[in-house]
């Protein structure tokens, strides 16, 4: 990840645009919005600030990924600069600190068909508004292979979207639940104008219900899943999850 102060976020999410439009398929971007936390490669000046940050992953060869990233590394003056070649397992640890066990949860996620300057502007006025150390605006990107599929391919739908974003709400006081969780629906609210009117399974809280499950696959994808459970689970034993009802 490189990490810039937030003074700089309209420059840096701009940059996000582009280069992640432009980035090939080997090269995965994720922009995050939120307050700096107290780890050791940041300043300790700037812990508890807020900061943006685009976070990379590329999966081709270390030649590639060094020429396909240095536009990154090179722009700006950022805070800190932690890209450099690792092993995959421990690329995958890179979050854990964020989510760590024990702390209050609640999500809010959309599939966006892009990522407009405007979406843009709409994330920085929200994360203006973070007050948790813990919170966080993440914008995915996706396409490439995934798109490749049909939709009805695999249950998973929505393989048009090119973002999904997923507003972290994340504290520790509980007293601060109802603060936390009406950010969050904020959030997500004022962006849902950009959204495909889709969204990713994994990130659907407790509350969600029926309509935003079927979102998550598709009215053809969720139709076959019914039909499945009618065969297979008809009294809805396994239900603890975003659940498809039988519908016998």
């Amino acid at each position: 990840m490189v990490i810039h102060p937030m003074e700089r976020a309209p420059e840096v999410v701009e940059f996000f645009r582009e280069f992640s439009t432009e980035a090939p398929e080997e090269l995965c971007c994720l922009l995050t919005l939120r307050l700096a936390p107290a780890a050791p490669f940041l300043p300790k000046e700037v812990h508890g600030k807020p900061m943006v940050g685009i976070a990379v992953c590329h999966s081709g060869s270390l030649e590639d990924g060094e020429r396909v990233v240095r536009p990154l590394k090179e722009f700006g003056n950022p805070l800190a600069d932690i890209i450099a070649p690792k092993p995959f397992a421990v690329h995958q640890t890179l979050f854990d600190a964020a989510m760590a066990p024990g702390r209050h949860y609640y999500w809010k996620s959309e599939y966006m068909p892009e990522f407009p300057e405007t979406a843009g502007g709409v994330l920085m006025d929200h994360a203006a508004k973070i007050t948790s150390a813990h919170s966080s605006i993440l914008v995915f990107q996706l396409g490439g292979a995934l798109t490749r599929f049909d939709e009805t391919d695999t249950p998973a739908g929505n393989r048009n979207a090119a973002y999904v974003l997923n507003v972290a709400a994340s504290w520790e006081d509980p007293t601060q639940t109802d603060e936390q969780i009406t950010w969050a629906r904020g959030c997500w609210s004022d962006m849902q104008q950009f959204s495909t009117g889709g969204v990713n399974v994994n990130f659907l809280t407790g509350e969600e219900g029926a309509k935003r499950v079927h979102a998550a696959y598709g009215a053809v994808n969720y139709k076959r899943l019914v039909e499945l459970k009618n065969k297979y689970d008809p009294q809805n034993m396994f239900r603890l999850n975003q659940n498809i009802p039988p519908s016998v």
